[in-house]
């Protein structure tokens, strides 16, 4: 508090200047605030979409086969062949 008395008009004169610079006020806190925001927050939200971005791709990747070697992409049927030749082979052994 001041040690001088002010006037009950020169509190309204205060007052209405006050909230004259009130809308001012906020909207420059306002823009502060978007921008700290903004600015905390675009790294992280970059490195997220460079992440989304490599998943993506790594996918696409994966799928067209382009991360396969040979032995990945036929171990499967290669074992399976093998199996049914071995038991022809051994259907015929035991026929035999």
């Amino acid at each position: 508090m001041t040690s001088e008395a002010r006037t009950l008009e020169q509190r309204v004169q205060e007052l209405d200047a006050w909230r004259r610079t009130l809308l001012t006020d906020l909207d420059q806190r306002d823009e502060r605030l978007r921008t700290r925001i903004e600015t905390s927050f675009q790294g992280d939200l970059t490195a997220t979409r460079q992440s989304l971005r490599d998943q993506l791709d790594g996918l696409r990747e994966y799928v067209a086969g382009a991360k396969q070697s040979f032995w990945g992409m036929y171990r499967g049927p290669i074992a399976l062949f093998v199996g049914v030749l071995v038991g022809t082979v051994a259907n015929f052994v035991a026929l035999g």
